[in-house]
């Protein structure tokens, strides 16, 4: 019975799971525009990591055009022991860099791995 109710305990807690994203105004994303924005796939894949996070617990993920970093850092509230974001576009590594310390997530965000 206990052991259901840790189990309980831990889906609640991760069906509430939060994070917080900064996104680049108008002018500053000039030029970045589109790797600057929150897409839809990135929110549906961050909600999916929620529902599945033994997918990714206590492993390494990597995302691959990151943007501003949402898929990935769901992955690390999920319990990913890393997680290294990379982009193309420097605004929005930046951007995903900031996202990141706004979630107290330590992550590596680079140009090249």
């Amino acid at each position: 019975a206990e052991a259901t109710e840790a189990l309980a305990a831990e889906a609640a807690a991760e069906a509430t799971a939060t994070v917080s994203l900064r996104t680049l105004s108008r002018r500053a994303a000039f030029g970045a525009e589109i790797e600057c924005k929150v897409w839809p796939a990135s929110v549906l894949l961050a909600r999916w990591l929620w529902q599945h996070p033994w997918l990714v617990r206590g492993r390494s993920v990597l995302e691959l055009g990151a943007g501003v970093g949402l898929a990935g850092l769901g992955a690390a509230k999920c319990g990913a022991a890393r997680v290294a974001l990379t982009d193309i576009n420097r605004k929005a590594l930046q951007q995903a860099r900031e996202n990141a310390r706004l979630n107290g997530i330590e992550c590596v965000c680079a140009e090249h791995l």
